[in-house]
């Protein structure tokens, strides 16, 4: 029951944001099918640029009748794999960074852990990681 519930909860505030998205696109003067989250989305207007701020989440944004899917598949420098399944909500298409690795530098002095240590070593203890939070503990006791 209070599964269908939250379900229901989470049908109404998608519902509504349907709504909230449609009439701001009809406000523009822009009729459009609305599709949140959609993998494609292709905006024909005399204006298209108009529209582009309103969508929040999309895969890609077609803008005007040259800008054909296939133009974004194949040449424009985009390419064919985008999220689907609305995960345009929390990822992006494919591109070169996803083929780069990132490596974090840490460089802390002396003096800065001195400073930041105790809440560094209760957010480990908070999680459970006592060797981390020993690990601060030592470096600290030996300054």
């Amino acid at each position: 029951r209070a599964a269908w519930r939250r379900f229901q909860d989470f049908e109404n505030r998608r519902s509504s944001k349907h709504s909230r998205a449609k009439k701001l696109f009809e406000l523009m003067g822009i009729e459009v099918f609305y599709d949140p989250s959609a993998e494609h989305v292709e905006v024909m207007t005399t204006d298209p640029w108009r529209a582009v701020d309103a969508i929040k989440c999309a895969g890609a944004i077609f803008l005007g009748p040259a800008s054909t899917e296939p133009v974004g598949d194949y040449f424009c420098g985009t390419n064919h794999v985008l999220p689907t399944g609305r995960a345009a909500r929390y990822a992006s298409s494919l591109g070169v960074a996803d083929f780069l690795t990132d490596t974090s530098i840490i460089a802390y002095t002396p003096e800065r852990l001195a400073k930041t240590g105790a809440q560094i070593e209760v957010l480990a203890e908070a999680e459970g990681l006592d060797a981390h939070a020993n690990a601060i503990r030592v470096r600290l006791n030996n300054q």
